[in-house]
Formats: C-alpha cells, structure tokens, sequence
C-alpha cells in the first residue's frame, strides 16, 4: 500500500494526467464519452447518466483524490463499472430522490433502485485524523448530485483551503 504524505497532497489533486480531459463545447454539438478519467475517479454520474455530465466530475475526482490522500487507500476500486457505482453508494448512501431524477440512463436508475436503502457514513470513520474543515470540504466534493456539488470557485474559497487562496492570482472558470 502507498502512503502519501501530506506535503504531496497538492502534487496529487493538481498535477494529474488531463489526457483524457475535452472541452465542453454543447455550441459544437461535441458528443462525450462515459469512458473518461480512470475507473476508480469516474463520478457517478458518468457511469448512470453516460453522455451528460459537466465538470463537476473534475471536482468530483478530485475529491476522489484528496480522500485517497487522507485514508491511503483508493476510495473506490470498483473492477468494473457496477462494482464501482456499488462503492460509492456503500460510502455515499442511497441518492436522494433529486438525484435520482438526474440519472438519465433507465437501466442504470432501475438497478439503483433495486437495491436496498443505504445510509450515508460519516467521513470521518473513514478519515478520523482529518481536520473537520477538510472533512467537510471532502464531503460536499463527493456530493452524488453535480448540481449541489461544491464547484472549482467554492472549494478555492473553502475554509480548508484558506491559507492557500489568492483570489487575485487564480483563474475564474
């Protein structure tokens, strides 16, 4: 198992591979993929909803990452795609039933209705040396819903990453 170190914490969410990254051009009429950033990062809505997604997944990911960082483990290793989304409900809970308006994909919907409720757990039984502000950021990074996931600006402005944010030397997306 690797461990990482806190001081690598950066070098990992923000020096990734964005191989596989596209632009989001819905003027283009640009078609996207479910086949994108590895298995283990893939936000759930890639997985239940294929083609309509938005770059929520990146914060999603990298969510996928900071968490990764604070257990050293990977949060979902799902060998295939049913595995994976089962890992994350198993640590996310059941999604409620706005997000499961959003899962356009009516195999995916049924499966995941067809499985027993499942409590949310508390991160930090999985990350109990963590910081609550870092908890609570992990939290809504790995929120199921994109739309009331916690954007690239917010989490710049989250309390957990005070001490780092310039608001005068950082993009605006």
């Amino acid at each position: 198992m690797v461990r990482h170190s806190p001081c690598n914490l950066f070098h990992n969410l923000f020096c990734s591979d964005f191989g596989l990254s596209r632009n989001l051009s819905t003027q283009k009429g640009e078609d996207l993929t479910e086949y994108v950033v590895t298995r283990y990062y893939r936000a759930p809505e890639v997985m239940l909803s294929s083609h309509e997604y938005d770059q929520s997944v990146d914060v999603w990911s990298t969510g996928c990452t900071l968490g990764e960082v604070l257990t050293g483990n990977i949060l979902f290793p799902g060998q295939h795609y049913i595995e994976q989304i089962n890992l994350i409900l198993n640590l996310r809970g059941t999604p409620d039933p706005e997000t499961k308006k959003l899962i356009s994909n009516e195999y995916a919907l049924k499966y995941v209705e067809s499985l027993p409720p499942k409590p949310k757990v508390p991160l930090e039984q999985i990350a109990p040396n963590a910081p609550p502000e870092c908890l609570d950021l992990l939290d809504r990074m790995l929120d199921m819903n994109p739309n009331t996931r916690i954007n690239v600006e917010e989490c710049l402005k989250h309390p957990f990453l005070a001490s780092l944010h310039d608001e005068a030397d950082e993009p605006s997306f």
